[in-house]
């Protein structure tokens, strides 16, 4: 049975406190206020036993006082704390009950007042929250393919019908559910997140590689920063041996 647990690294002593410790699988935790909480994802059901989909829940620090957030049979994840330490983001397919389709969600951070702030049709899945400094605005990456998003793990699809796994492109949604597209790539835009002043975003972009006989081989992932309202943007490392392996990064 596969379990993740959720560890703290002291930078300076290089010394591991688990924080967690059973059967499930916990992942995706995000600081909280004043670092003196911590939220996250765990997979088990009410009585702790190993489920197929995620809740939100929060602990402090050392591990004690777990607090569960969410309760739906169907998945709560990617979980991010604002700025102000009011509300936390997180994607739900607990409306379009189907794994592939995940939407927005806010809620106030102690679970209270479950919001939905976007709205999928088709195959469309929204993920990654981010919030901006101000705690006003909420940016996301948008899928918008003709089949299900996680098709693209399997080789010979993603080789073969890569046209129907595109496009992902950057989002941005207000606390009224007012949206905005951000980008609009031919491939894949994702995992975006704010400045710390909160005039631009930073995320992956993927662009597709292909053979002479247009046979799709591989794909680079250049980091572009772009304005806050969006734009083309600005490639931040130039193309080298690394650029088809940078995968994660933060401000």
């Amino acid at each position: 049975m596969s379990t993740w647990e959720i560890y703290i690294l002291d930078i300076g002593s290089g010394a591991e406190t688990r924080l967690t410790n059973n059967t499930v699988i916990d992942a995706h935790p995000d600081w909280g206020p004043g670092d003196s909480l911590i939220v996250f994802s765990s997979w088990q059901d009410s009585t702790g036993a190993p489920t197929g989909a995620a809740d939100i829940f929060t602990m402090r620090t050392d591990g004690s006082q777990v607090t569960r957030l969410t309760d739906s049979p169907w998945e709560d994840n990617d979980a991010e704390w604002s700025p102000d330490v009011t509300r936390i983001a997180f994607k739900s397919n607990r409306v379009t009950q189907i794994s592939a389709r995940g939407e927005i969600y806010v809620m106030d951070a102690d679970g209270s007042n479950q919001t939905r702030l976007t709205t999928t049709v088709g195959w469309q899945s929204d993920h990654d929250p981010g919030w901006s400094p101000d705690s006003r605005t909420i940016v996301y990456s948008h899928y918008n393919g003709s089949r299900q998003w996680f098709d693209i793990s399997d080789p010979d699809i993603f080789v073969n019908k890569w046209s129907e796994l595109i496009p992902w492109n950057i989002f941005s949604v207000d606390l009224q559910g007012n949206f905005e597209q951000l980008t609009d790539v031919s491939h894949i835009a994702g995992l975006p997140v704010f400045s710390m002043n909160g005039s631009s975003i930073l995320f992956l972009r993927m662009d597709f590689i292909f053979d002479t006989s247009g046979k799709l081989i591989g794909a680079d992932h250049p980091l572009i920063l772009i304005p806050e309202s969006g734009g083309t943007g600005q490639q931040l490392i130039p193309d080298d041996e690394h650029t088809g392996t940078l995968e994660y990064h933060d401000w």
